[in-house]
């Protein structure tokens, strides 16, 4: 991650910053555009993700540092290094979601905020992934790559990053169905919580109970994410909005199917080519 693609002056541009930065951009430009759908004005979204960025970037590295505090406390000064990663799904999600929670309580849109975000996190998170060094296990397949220590491995970023577009193209194809605000946002929780669950299979590192502490808590993330499912299913605070149903969709496109196929090639070939597998 803290590989170095440009050099402008003194300013190091880093692959994983970049990258990271291309994926907020598009995640924004997707949830300005369905906030807007949802009645949430553009200026009011751009607002929050502005904010937000800031509160999420200080929630995952929290959160990293929590889970690392033996080793920093050793070395306190590296807390505010970022360009070698130590970003942590775990602490991102929580203090997005209470900041949610603060922006639109009392406008009543907290729901419908978190409808317009999942999908723009789904795709932004599989752009990042292009750029950062999450390698897998040691493996002989052909579409392996080679680790820094010089070893053929599983490239878990490329399986990551499909799953997630994947994720994203299903949140993006149904957006136009859902039954209750908050339904894009659960599904994207117990969705990214199963492929991490997944990925945690391919990841070296501590187990417990032959599982990752990862793993463990993308269980806990998809125990969540059914239980405030049922609970919204169930929920006797859904209004019936029979003149504002959305309009169903048909089956995709040749066209639509080749714009997606395009994107998630581009995706692919792009990590390969920053190795240099291509």
């Amino acid at each position: 991650m803290s590989e170095v693609l440009v050099q402008i002056g003194p300013l190091p541009v880093y692959t994983f910053g970049l990258t990271l930065a291309l994926g907020f951009l598009l995640a924004a430009l997707v949830a300005i555009r369905e906030g807007r759908r949802r009645g949430i004005p553009a200026e009011r979204m751009g607002d929050f993700l502005a904010v937000g960025i800031v509160v999420g970037l200080v929630g995952a590295r929290a959160g990293f540092v929590l889970l690392n505090r033996q080793y920093y406390r050793t070395f306190p000064w590296e807390i505010l290094l970022l360009q070698d990663g130590g970003l942590t799904f775990y602490g991102a999600v929580p203090a997005l979601l209470l900041l949610a929670w603060v922006w639109q309580r009392e406008r009543g849109a907290f729901y419908r905020l978190l409808d317009a975000l999942a999908p723009g996190v789904a795709l932004g998170s599989a752009v990042a992934l292009v750029g950062s060094d999450l390698f897998g296990r040691r493996t002989g397949l052909p579409w392996s790559v080679t680790s820094p220590a010089g070893v053929q491995v599983h490239p878990l970023q490329v399986y990551w990053l499909v799953a997630l577009y994947l994720l994203f193209v299903f949140l993006w194809r149904r957006r136009r169905r859902i039954r209750f605000d908050g339904e894009q946002f659960l599904f994207w929780l117990v969705g990214d919580g199963l492929i991490r669950f997944g990925a945690g299979f391919l990841r070296e590192g501590e187990r417990f109970w032959r599982l990752g502490y990862d793993q463990w808590g993308a269980l806990l993330a998809v125990g969540l994410g059914l239980l405030w499912l049922r609970g919204r299913l169930q929920g006797d605070d859904l209004p019936w909005e029979g003149d504002v149903r959305y309009a169903t969709r048909g089956k995709p496109q040749l066209l639509e199917v080749f714009w997606w196929g395009l994107g998630l090639l581009m995706l692919v070939g792009g990590f390969y080519l920053r190795l240099g597998a291509l």
